[in-house]
């Protein structure tokens, strides 16, 4: 994987990496609609010019005015000037109504390029695609918190070491709010990974220490660790499989990517399928919608996927060598 500073110098060299983008396309589009509504004005003295040479031809050559071709060349050259007038104005016309829309449009289309080649540029088995998000159920069957109100956009989907399929989306679920109708209770990548092997049982793993959206036969473990129960919950209805996956190395490694690393994540295995959640901060989708183009937003962006990426490689390689 390419480190970001790497892939900014790319996305700066492949596109125009700044606040002024769509500005820019504005200003294209309103020039051609000054030159439609001045190109009737512009070729008014050349038709009126070539008429009257034709005129004069056309009297001193009287029959000329017999003559089918140069009639039909006078009737063309006649109303020529209205048809130019007519298109020209009628195209600039329907332009610049559509001036107003230009805004989100290009900006929807320049972020979808942006973030594209950024993950192509992370890593090349890795596709992102607007036309695709997180279902709703799939969601549902990680059996996180519980909210009323559910968004997804976006998705990125590849391989983990060539082998493990991933996808990853951008998910936004909302609880009630007295005070301000909706709020956010989670925003960042969402994932689905298929593990290498059925685990047949489920591990939860949480930072809320009220969760409750657990099943019956899931008992919050108590693990070897304090400084692990500072940060995280286990949730679990096979204590066995999770104190194999939960070792003193892992919880570490766990501690250091929330603590030292400042990830807030959150993981849910079911059988054989890993869900795992990474958090933005607060507002973050908002900012990178705005301003896709900013350093420090693409940077965070950026963090985000790799963190989700590695989080996932890392469960999947714990399951895969320490699970018999």
């Amino acid at each position: 994987m390419k480190d970001f500073d790497t892939i900014y110098k790319t996305l700066e060299s492949k596109y125009p990496i700044n606040d002024k983008y769509v500005d820019i396309k504005r200003r294209k589009k309103s020039i051609l609609i000054v030159i439609l509504f001045v190109l009737p004005f512009a070729i008014a003295p050349f038709i009126y010019t070539f008429m009257a040479i034709l005129g004069m031809w056309g009297f001193s050559n009287p029959e000329l005015f017999k003559n089918p071709i140069y009639m039909i060349a006078l009737f063309v050259l006649d109303k020529l000037e209205l048809v130019v007038t007519v298109i020209s104005y009628t195209i600039g016309i329907i332009l610049a109504i559509s001036l107003k829309k230009i805004n989100p449009t290009y900006k929807k289309d320049y972020n979808k390029d942006i973030l594209s080649t950024l993950v192509k540029e992370y890593n090349p088995n890795l596709v992102f695609t607007d036309e695709q998000s997180i279902q709703q159920a799939d969601y549902d069957n990680a059996e996180f918190e519980h909210y009323h109100k559910y968004t997804s956009e976006n998705c990125i989907y590849g391989q983990i070491d060539d082998i493990i399929n991933i996808n990853i989306g951008n998910v936004c679920t909302y609880i009630p709010d007295n005070d301000h109708g909706d709020k956010i209770d989670f925003e960042g990548f969402f994932s689905i990974l298929q593990l290498p092997k059925n685990l047949n049982c489920s591990i939860k793993l949480r930072i809320d220490s009220l969760f409750t959206n657990h099943a019956p036969d899931e008992t919050l473990m108590s693990m070897d660790s304090s400084e692990f129960e500072k940060y995280f919950n286990v949730y679990t209805n096979n204590r066995l499989v999770a104190m194999q996956i939960f070792t003193a190395d892992i919880m570490n490694n766990f501690i250091n990517l929330r603590t030292k690393d400042n990830i807030v994540f959150d993981f849910t295995i079911k059988d054989n399928l890993l869900y795992t959640r990474v958090y933005f901060p607060p507002m973050f989708w908002e900012l990178l919608q705005d301003n896709s183009t900013d350093y420090n937003t693409l940077k965070k962006y950026y963090e985000t996927l790799d963190s989700t990426y590695t989080l996932n490689k890392m469960i999947n390689h714990i399951i895969n060598e320490k699970i018999l």
